[in-house]
């Protein structure tokens, strides 16, 4: 894509990024768009919902696991390790408690 480096830089972020639907459809499509350099060069997703992983890790190797699975190219020689360069460099996970919430407006309206 000949405007690529147009692009500004971009942060997705995914509710629910631990569900099935991020698991299926949006990271392993995210991914596609990532090695056919349709994504911006500076690019990061975020990942936010109830689940809690252990570590950032974790969930890269949940998305990773998705891609092997779900992803289009998954058949192609070097995709298990661009995924996995992909999924160290790019993705991030935020759980969201409901404990987490209230902190935060009881934070806001001091």
């Amino acid at each position: 894509m000949e405007n690529k480096k147009s692009l500004p830089p971009t942060i997705i972020f995914i509710f629910g990024g631990s569900g099935d639907l991020a698991n299926r459809k949006l990271i392993p499509a995210l991914f596609n768009l990532y090695l056919d350099k349709y994504l911006p060069e500076k690019f990061a997703v975020v990942g936010v919902g109830r689940t809690a992983f252990s570590s950032d890790d974790e969930y890269r190797n949940k998305l990773f696991e998705g891609v092997q699975q779900f992803s289009r190219r998954k058949g192609e020689a070097n995709v298990s390790q661009k995924a996995q360069e992909a999924a160290k460099t790019l993705a991030d996970y935020t759980a969201i408690t409901s404990g987490a919430i209230l902190a935060t407006l009881r934070f806001s309206r001091a």
